[in-house]
């Protein structure tokens, strides 16, 4: 993870989106086939905010890298507080309070820390995540902010918003891996294996608690 700072960038505002919103990052893939399945727990309290995705058996490695994903920072809040990033890519903090207001973003996720520092109304600074898992980013001046960050090792993901049927496209032909990246730390998923050749249906993974230690 390193920073990038854009201060005194002065880009198209984007409208904003809620905050429980999420963004996709745009990743040109050739037309392939459809992988779906579903997401399936037993719990009267399912976990919340789930995202799905393929890793190439033995590779780790991302194959593209995005554009950067915006998150703004308006009326106190982020906007989106929740995205997804592949791996080597990277989020641009912009702040654009309507008055001048300061934050500071900052993580203590384990191999993606970050601090941008004060940033001053009309800042954007780029962050990017090398470490594909969970960032939690808060600001250390509004303690009432906070986002979170799905770092993936590969473009082809879907994203839940509770468990159930999930559809990931244009996916290549061969021999992949389904993974479960879940923000609620009590639950966990074994990874599925799958090969893929032509549109591929009935992928289940099931959601289980971990035990307590």
């Amino acid at each position: 993870m390193y920073v990038r700072s854009l201060r005194g960038f002065s880009g198209i505002v984007l409208g904003l989106a809620l905050c429980w919103s999420w963004i996709a990052v745009p990743v040109s893939a050739p037309a392939a086939a459809t992988l779906s399945g579903e997401i399936t727990v037993k719990s009267k309290r399912p976990p919340r905010n789930l995202v799905v995705y393929l890793t190439k058996q033995g590779d780790t490695d991302a194959t593209a890298k995005p554009a950067p994903v915006q998150i703004h920072q308006r009326d106190r809040k982020f906007s989106p507080s929740r995205v997804v990033v592949v791996q080597g890519g990277a989020v641009e903090f912009v702040n654009d309070e309507e008055q001048d207001i300061d934050h500071n973003v900052f993580s203590l996720s384990k191999g993606n820390k970050f601090d941008i520092g004060l940033a001053a109304k009309g800042s954007g600074d780029q962050v990017f995540f090398t470490k594909p898992g969970i960032v939690k980013y808060f600001c250390s001046v509004h303690k009432n902010m906070e986002g979170t960050i799905f770092v993936v090792p590969s473009p082809y993901y879907a994203v839940l918003k509770r468990p159930g049927d999930f559809e990931i496209s244009d996916v290549p032909d061969g021999d992949w891996v389904v993974k479960v990246s879940i923000s609620h730390r009590r639950y966990k998923a074994s990874p599925v294996r799958v090969t893929v050749a032509g549109d591929t249906e009935d992928i289940v993974v099931q959601l289980k608690k971990k035990g307590r230690k």
